[in-house]
C-alpha cells in the first residue's frame, strides 16, 4: 500500500496547504492513505462532486463533530454522468446545487473519501435524505492510476429547474477541491454562471 505523509515536503503548494488543514483529522499513523485499492473492511467510499470536495465544509463542519473521521481522500472521476446545478435550494436563496444526470461521453470529477459507513448517516442529514432531497445511489468511480471503486453518491432528486445556476458561495465550496481535480475541469467550474 502507497501512503502520502504530510510530513514530508512538497514542490506542489495546494498540497502542502490540504494537508497542513487535515493533519489533525488523519488516522494516528499521521499518514493519509493513497491507495484505496484494499481498505479497511468497515470503511466505505463516498463519492463528492459538490460542496462536500471542500474538504473543511466536509469534516470540520459535518463529520468531525459527529465522531466520523476521514480515512483516505483521493481524486476520483465519474464516467457516464455530467454536473449539473438543477437542484433549487432554499439555504442558498433558490439558487442550484451540485447534481449529476446520466450523459454517456460525460465525466464528473470529485474526490473519493474513505469513512465508516457512520458517516453516511451523518450525511444523509445534510444531504436531506428524509426529505428526498438527495438519496444515495451506488456509482463505479475511477482513480488517477485507472483502479475502478464502488462507491456512494448522493443524487439530488425531482423537481429540477433546468435555469437553475449556483451561487457564487456555493461554487466556492466546489472549488476550494481544486488539489484533487484536472486543470480543465476546474476552469470549468471557475467560469460556471452564477446565480448572484
Amino acid at each position: 500500500m502507497t501512503f502520502f505523509n504530510p510530513n514530508q515536503s512538497s514542490d506542489d503548494y495546494q498540497t502542502r496547504r490540504l494537508t497542513r488543514r487535515l493533519r489533525h483529522f488523519l488516522p494516528k499513523s499521521g499518514m493519509l492513505c493513497a491507495d484505496l485499492r484494499h481498505p479497511r473492511p468497515s470503511l466505505i467510499h463516498y463519492f463528492a462532486f459538490g460542496s462536500n470536495m471542500n474538504v473543511e465544509r466536509l469534516l470540520t463542519d459535518r463529520l468531525a463533530p459527529k465522531g466520523v473521521a476521514l480515512e483516505a481522500i483521493l481524486p476520483a472521476r465519474l464516467e457516464g454522468y455530467r454536473l449539473t446545478f438543477d437542484k433549487r435550494a432554499d439555504q442558498f436563496g433558490g439558487a442550484g446545487v451540485a447534481n449529476i444526470v446520466r450523459s454517456p461521453g460525460d465525466v464528473v470529477h470529485g474526490t473519493l473519501n474513505a469513512m465508516s459507513d457512520a458517516g453516511l448517516d451523518v450525511l444523509d442529514h445534510y444531504e436531506g435524505v428524509a426529505s428526498n432531497m438527495y438519496q444515495r445511489i451506488r456509482i463505479g468511480v475511477i482513480t488517477p492510476d485507472g483502479t475502478a471503486i464502488d462507491a456512494i453518491a448522493y443524487q439530488a432528486q425531482p423537481p429540477f429547474s433546468q435555469d437553475a445556476k449556483p451561487a457564487q458561495r456555493y461554487l466556492a465550496h466546489l472549488l476550494a477541491g481544486q488539489v484533487h481535480l484536472p486543470v480543465d475541469y476546474f476552469n470549468q467550474l471557475r467560469c460556471w454562471p452564477t446565480h448572484d
